[in-house]
């Protein structure tokens, strides 16, 4: 187990008034109490214990969009070319419009006994699958599909055909259209319509980045302060990256840093 000899967040800036007082922290993933910790999922101490913190801001973040769009929950082909259910089975990695054809192509092909031609149209944002045989997918018969990230319904599809356009318009996403920072020191829960509650989630950040690109936030474009309940003494702070559903947005590993007004 690794350990950091001097574990803390770099202090950027210390104001007070008669009022209160703030400073700005630069919290970097690359300072985490625990190297054998996941850059997603760690704890970090602070240089200093902060007395009757009032309200916390992020000012700033840049986070790597290193996340795969395809992991073991929805890696799997459920289809049948008429002799009983088949799964084809895609290697978890991050992939765009162009890079996902050959794989399915692949997975589907090593099962099945059908050769599979696959498009994607830019216009109507649809894969369209064609076979040398009739076949159908069983997107409704279990979990860990990729019918969502493909455009289809959790349903099966039918009759047998030898072409099939997905429903609507294709998801890469996999859940990471917002990422969800978690800081349960603060004790905050970020509220949603549907099922994307988070415990603990501090803020949520729009995620409009490709694979590959960085996720840059800063304070002017979006509202950024939370106000604690009651205020509250930090020393150490446990921090998680999250996506919808209360998933791990994880990013392989790779560092990223924010900046924090912390206001006593």
């Amino acid at each position: 187990m690794s350990v950091r000899e001097h574990d803390h967040v770099h202090i950027i800036e210390h104001r007070e008034n008669k009022a209160s007082a703030y400073e700005i922290l630069k919290i970097d993933s690359r300072d985490r109490t625990l190297l054998t910790d996941s850059t997603h999922n760690f704890k970090i101490n602070l240089r200093s214990k902060y007395q009757k913190v009032s309200n916390i801001e992020l000012l700033n973040l840049q986070l790597p969009n290193t996340h795969f769009n395809v992991d073991s929950g929805n890696n799997q082909i459920h289809f049948d070319e008429g002799g009983g259910p088949l799964i084809g089975i895609v290697t978890p990695g991050a992939y765009t419009t162009t890079t996902i054809l050959s794989v399915i192509k692949t997975a589907m092909e090593a099962v099945g006994g059908n050769t599979y031609t696959i498009t994607y149209s830019n216009i109507i944002f649809r894969f369209t699958i064609a076979s040398t045989g009739p076949y159908l997918f069983l997107w409704g018969t279990t979990t860990s599909t990729m019918s969502k990230l493909l455009g289809f319904l959790n349903v099966n599809t039918t009759p047998l055909s030898p072409s099939i356009t997905s429903t609507n318009a294709i998801d890469l996403t996999n859940g990471s259209d917002y990422i969800f920072i978690v800081i349960p020191e603060f004790g905050i829960t970020s509220r949603s319509s549907g099922r994307d509650n988070v415990d603990h989630a501090t803020w949520m950040i729009p995620n409009s980045s490709n694979t590959s690109e960085i996720i840059a936030f800063n304070s002017l474009q979006f509202h950024s302060i939370s106000f604690l309940e009651s205020p509250k003494n930090i020393s150490k702070l446990g921090i998680s990256l999250k996506k919808t559903g209360n998933e791990d947005f994880d990013i392989q590993n790779s560092d990223w840093s924010m900046l924090l007004r912390l206001t006593m």
